[in-house]
């Protein structure tokens, strides 16, 4: 993906001139920061009945179940992906699967059951279109933007990054000293984050500090309206 790409992914926002004051280094305050937004509970499932699932799989990072525990197509609408870890948590799973959790923030559930523990895109990812095929493509590297979670404006709601959106969360909300500026918290993760700098004003991605309840989170904002992440957007290694 390219800034090519990128500009042609939505108009300039040209309505919100009194929040673009918020980059660089100025903060947003969510109403309600959660504490742990990637560890997610799902809704219970259905017990599978054979809990040897996962031993007898060839491949046990495919195997997806449905709501009735059979096993199913990945891309299924009501798949959920079989990773046997404990605790059963979204973030356990993801980092057992390989995927980085330290800086990507996805909107997946976890529920556990017999067999093991359940992964399935959650209400904002399925909105978008979502399925736990989505979830193995993390697992193969791929950006995925449809399980990323963002931010539609300033003042939120939080959306998949596959729908229109303009901040991108980068890490999860950590204590807040109330004194390190946004450069200080967010320029290493950013960087990190997209294979990009943030030295120069006419950059089109700003870094932003998300703030609120004694917490800060660090974010990425587009000054034009993305439906794509911008997880590794520089191509190569992290700068």
């Amino acid at each position: 993906m390219d800034w090519v790409k990128i500009g042609g992914i939505g108009s300039l926002l040209g309505g919100i001139a009194a929040v673009v004051t918020l980059i660089v280094a100025t903060t947003i305050d969510p109403e309600d920061p959660p504490d742990n937004p990637t560890v997610t509970t799902g809704q219970p499932a259905t017990q599978p009945e054979a809990s040897s699932v996962l031993t007898e799989a060839t491949n046990p990072a495919d195997v997806c179940l449905d709501e009735g525990g059979n096993t199913v197509h990945c891309a299924a609408p009501t798949a959920q992906l079989l990773v046997d870890v404990a605790p059963c948590s979204t973030t356990a799973a993801l980092n057992q699967l390989g995927v980085d959790t330290g800086l990507r923030q996805f909107d997946i559930e976890a529920a556990e059951v017999d067999a093991g523990c359940l992964l399935s895109p959650g209400a904002r990812a399925s909105r978008a279109g979502a399925t736990a095929a989505d979830i193995l493509g993390l697992v193969a590297g791929e950006t995925v933007s449809v399980l990323s979670l963002c931010l539609a404006t300033d003042e939120g709601p939080e959306v998949s990054c596959a729908e229109p959106h303009s901040i991108e969360f980068v890490g999860p909300w950590q204590p807040y000293d109330g004194r390190s500026s946004v450069n200080e918290l967010c320029d290493a993760p950013a960087r990190r984050y997209t294979n990009r700098t943030f030295d120069s004003p006419a950059e089109p991605l700003k870094l932003v500090r998300l703030v609120g309840d004694g917490q800060y989170r660090c974010a990425i904002k587009s000054n034009q309206v993305l439906s794509e992440s911008v997880w590794r957007l520089g191509g190569g290694q992290p700068r």
